[in-house]
């Protein structure tokens, strides 16, 4: 978006928690990166 066209200036937030499923089994991420590398 041009410059000139923002009318209120960018909100900073925070990213307070993050939730994921993975297939495989894997019940975290280290899980499914290996099951990625493993084949």
């Amino acid at each position: 978006m041009a410059e000139s066209l923002r009318t209120t200036p960018p909100e900073k937030i925070a990213i307070i928690g993050i939730g994921c499923r993975f297939p495989g089994g894997a019940s975290d991420h280290r899980t499914f990166w290996q099951n990625l590398l493993d084949g």
